[in-house]
């Protein structure tokens, strides 16, 4: 029996599987983000080998025969290499978790299509913490919309509504907008005493994307 690894990384989460050469799923893991732009490529791929590391380590305890070195190839669907130059950057650090396997790399948004389509023609949308849209027509012609990232795109992403929703509460916090009643909820969540401390954790070092993201359902529930 083959066993294939395939990966699924965004801004905020990767998640791996093993499968079967019959697609039964015999183990799951899940690590931090492995969007390049977000992590840089090193991480990115450490953070895709820890996922798989734990898929894999299921997988064992599922099928007693299985061993990592069982393992006849790899598929990562990853958000922010939908460039040549992008892929360019990433698939050196992948290949060395593959161990000279063959291995596969796409953009989440293309795997994911793939996953609902089976290579028919149709139109994804991926609202995570970044967002994009993928059409394939019926020749295989792809055409996208937005994946420009958190500066230059991204509108309606997990990350774009916490964001809004701090500009919001920081807006409402000097007069410049209405009285918002995120504020309290936002501070909560993100465990801050004011207003004026999002400054920090905005523009700190390490730019809390996720955490930011994370605020999406808050929002969503206000607005219920």
């Amino acid at each position: 029996m083959d066993y294939f690894v395939g990966v699924d990384g965004g801004g905020s989460e990767t998640r791996a599987v093993v499968v079967s050469d019959t697609l039964e799923v015999l183990g799951r893991g899940s690590a931090g983000a492995s969007n390049h732009f977000v992590a840089g490529a090193a991480a990115a791929a450490q953070n895709c080998d820890a996922a798989a590391r734990a898929a894999m380590e299921a997988a064992a305890r599922m099928a007693p025969g299985f061993t990592p070195p069982a393992v006849a190839g790899w598929g990562f669907g990853l958000a922010g290499v939908r460039r040549p130059q992008d892929i360019a950057v990433v698939r050196p650090h992948l290949e060395a978790l593959c161990h000279g396997r063959p291995m596969a790399l796409e953009t989440d948004a293309a795997a994911a299509h793939q996953g609902a389509f089976n290579g028919a023609p149709g139109i994804i949308l991926i609202a995570g913490t970044g967002a994009i849209a993928l059409g394939v027509d019926a020749e295989g012609e792809r055409f996208y919309s937005d994946g420009w990232g958190p500066v230059l795109g991204d509108e309606g992403s997990g990350y774009w509504i916490g964001l809004e929703a701090l500009k919001a509460v920081c807006r409402a916090a000097d007069g410049r907008g209405p009285k918002t009643r995120l504020t309290a909820p936002v501070l909560n969540a993100l465990r801050v005493p004011h207003v004026a401390a999002l400054v920090h954790l905005v523009h700190g070092k390490d730019e809390r994307r996720e955490q930011i993201a994370q605020l999406a359902p808050l929002v969503l529930d206000m607005a219920g």
